[in-house]
């Protein structure tokens, strides 16, 4: 049974359209309706124009409507390894029910590359805006935290990067994403750095989520905040006071490399 035609040709119907079906049915046609969707084969059966970008985001809308009259809860697609694709990322946002993976989703979409589409969706107001803008935000304090673990060159480098993402965050209304981005931004400029402006940088290089309070500590031109005080593991981010310049240092790497290089042959 080709279980479109059930449905009227004109999308804006959908919703209302199902309201007359039996139970039974509505669970057969949600189903079939995400599984489509998920497969990338919905969109081409009905945009005879798939790059109008107003069309697609006007079926999207419709059919996020109609997934949710038709009571569908959640589908589960185990990604496994494959890497997701602008294409994939931009049509899970608009599908509610449909998860990649029922732990650490959101690592599937924490790419360089699936910034901007999932930004797109957001601004399209996709029903996963704010899981998707969550997301995004993750992916960009991940970046910036492991490029200090590589020097203050890298890390410059990095946080300069990040910029292009600026005026996505910006058009998409994701505020304080923006915001964040911008910050990130004017670490890379050498300048001199108080008390407050190292706090500042550390709460917001600090990888996931920053306590509530970070100590920080002066020693000659550093200003250092510990990210981990166990012997095995200590890590300190480190901001230079007269230039602002970033890194990670772990003292006990540190040692475990000079000892390496004094090993007798």
């Amino acid at each position: 049974m080709d279980l479109l035609r059930l449905l009227s040709s004109d999308p804006t119907r959908w919703a209302s359209a199902v309201s007359v079906l039996d139970d039974s049915l509505k669970c057969q046609l949600g189903t079939w309706l995400v599984s489509e969707w998920i497969e990338g084969r919905l969109e081409p059966r009905l945009l005879s124009e798939p790059m109008d970008g107003k069309l697609r985001t006007a079926l999207r809308r419709e059919l996020a409507a109609t997934v949710t009259a038709l009571g569908v809860d959640e589908v589960h697609v185990e990604w496994g390894g494959v890497q997701v694709d602008d294409a994939t990322a931009a049509r899970w946002c608009w599908i509610m029910p449909w998860i990649l993976c029922e732990q650490d989703e959101d690592l599937f979409l924490m790419a360089d590359h699936l910034v901007t589409p999932l930004l797109d969706e957001v601004r399209a107001d996709c029903p996963k805006r704010s899981y998707a803008v969550g997301i995004v935000a993750h992916h960009v304090r991940d970046q910036a935290h492991a490029a200090l673990g590589r020097g203050p060159d890298d890390a410059r480098s990095k946080l300069r990067e990040l910029a292009r993402f600026i005026a996505p965050a910006r058009a998409a209304g994701a505020e304080e994403l923006a915001a964040y981005l911008e910050r990130l931004e004017r670490y890379a400029h050498p300048q001199k750095v108080t008390e407050a402006d190292a706090g500042a940088r550390v709460m917001d290089l600090w990888r996931c989520h920053a306590p509530p309070h970070v100590a920080l500590e002066r020693r000659g031109d550093e200003w250092r905040a510990c990210l981990d005080a166990h012997a095995g593991t200590e890590r300190w981010i480190v901001v230079n006071a007269k230039t602002g310049a970033l890194h990670i240092e772990s003292p006990a790497r540190n040692r475990a490399k000079a000892k390496g290089r004094h090993k007798a042959p």
